[in-house]
């Protein structure tokens, strides 16, 4: 070998030595790039995949009204952009669960009417419905008159007491008290007192039926009954007895056996009597009156109040006279 070629022989050797260090360099940068474009991936669908089950547990919440779904995701996802929303759609729901909580205990036919009106929510819809008519039935029903059965069937059409309404406002028109009927019951109540203070038999009798089911205390009481009664009411001292019929006449009926019906009144009565002998000349009563069908009087109960006892005529006459003389 000549003397050259033992000159560069060491300098190709370095320079395939630098070439490999490169290569290994290159390698390994290339390692290192992969490795990073291979983390930013997996970050980036990982980012991607977070914010893909945020999205769909944000769906989740659309139309729902259970706090526990709510809460679920503000536990997961508490810094999410949607977390202030979703917070107070939150609040939103617990409020309106602590109202429905008080109202389904003591709540009124207004309250739920009112829930329904600001919550339009389905979940409570048909239960505030199934409130609302059975409260107002409840109502109907506590009032017993015509007109409030009226209302409940006009507003609740497929009622679940629609039937029952019916029945209940037939039965309530039966034993309603007609103007007719108030103006026969204020006569004959007015009749009996006015022929009662007359001592007026025969036009008591004619008023009553052929046995009372009570007469002044007096049960199972005939016509002849009821006029030996007013025989001993009127004994020799009595000059005069009116009877002042109050104008708080109450009148109502029940219904009797074979379909009919029968009346009853209860009115305030004042006695005023002129006697000739000491005794009672004033009394306030409480009368309780019943009828029959042909609203002939079946019973007659006298409830005393109050009463004054007084001098009658004569002894006025003779304490005057034995004063004067």
């Amino acid at each position: 070998m000549d003397e050259k070629d033992k000159t560069y022989a060491p300098d190709a050797a370095s320079e395939g030595r630098r070439k490999g260090r490169r290569a290994v360099l290159w390698a390994v940068l290339a390692g290192l790039l992969l490795a990073l474009g291979a983390a930013g991936a997996c970050a980036y669908w990982k980012i991607r995949d977070n914010e893909r089950r945020e999205a769909l547990a944000y769906e989740v919440l659309e139309h729902n009204i259970n706090p526990g779904d709510y809460e679920e995701f503000l536990e997961r996802y508490p810094t999410s952009p949607r977390a202030p929303e979703v917070r107070a759609r939150l609040a939103a729901l617990q409020e309106m669960e602590a109202e429905w909580a008080r109202i389904e205990r003591h709540g009124s036919a207004a309250d739920f009417r009112a829930f329904r009106r600001r919550y339009e929510v389905e979940r409570y819809r048909k239960r505030c419905d199934e409130k609302i008519d059975s409260l107002d039935f409840e109502a109907a029903r506590a009032a017993g008159t015509p007109e409030a059965f009226g209302r409940y069937l006009a507003e609740h059409p497929e009622g679940a007491y629609y039937a029952e309404a019916m029945a209940g406002q037939n039965a309530a028109e039966r034993l309603s008290v007609t103007s007719e009927e108030r103006v026969a019951i204020e006569s004959a109540v007015e009749s009996f007192f006015r022929a009662l203070g007359a001592n007026d038999a025969a036009g008591v009798c004619a008023l009553v039926a052929p046995e009372m089911d009570v007469f002044l205390g007096r049960r199972s009481a005939t016509k002849a009954d009821v006029m030996d009664m007013m025989d001993k009411m009127f004994g020799p001292h009595i000059r005069s007895c009116v009877f002042s019929v109050g104008n708080d006449l109450e009148i109502t009926k029940t219904p009797v056996e074979g379909g009919a019906t029968a009346a009853a009144a209860a009115v305030s009565v004042d006695q005023h009597i002129r006697r000739t002998n000491d005794g009672k000349t004033f009394g306030s009563y409480r009368a309780e009156l019943t009828f029959d069908s042909a609203l002939r009087l079946t019973g007659v109960r006298l409830t005393e109040i109050s009463r004054r006892d007084g001098k009658g005529e004569e002894s006025v006459l003779r304490k005057v006279i034995d004063h004067l003389f």
